[in-house]
């Protein structure tokens, strides 16, 4: 479970990623990351051989086909 601005994000097993606006819970994802973390109100998750994946709040945008071993962020 990540935080980011007023969003929560838990990746729940097997049923993906799910975003908490403060009101509803909504799916963003059935793919189930590796890792999740958060930087300036974007969200990055590892799906494993399916890459690295960013998301606006809006779109995904696969930022790499590799799977990375580990992730950090910065503001």
């Amino acid at each position: 479970m990540v935080a980011s601005g007023t969003n929560l994000y838990a990746s729940y097993t097997g049923s993906g990623i799910y975003m908490h606006n403060g009101t509803a819970w909504s799916q963003i994802t059935p793919g189930n990351p590796e890792k999740m973390l958060t930087s300036n109100n974007i969200l990055y998750a590892d799906f494993g051989a399916n890459g690295l994946y960013q998301y606006n709040g809006t779109i995904w945008s696969q930022l790499t086909t590799g799977n990375p071993a580990d992730m950090v962020v910065g503001n």
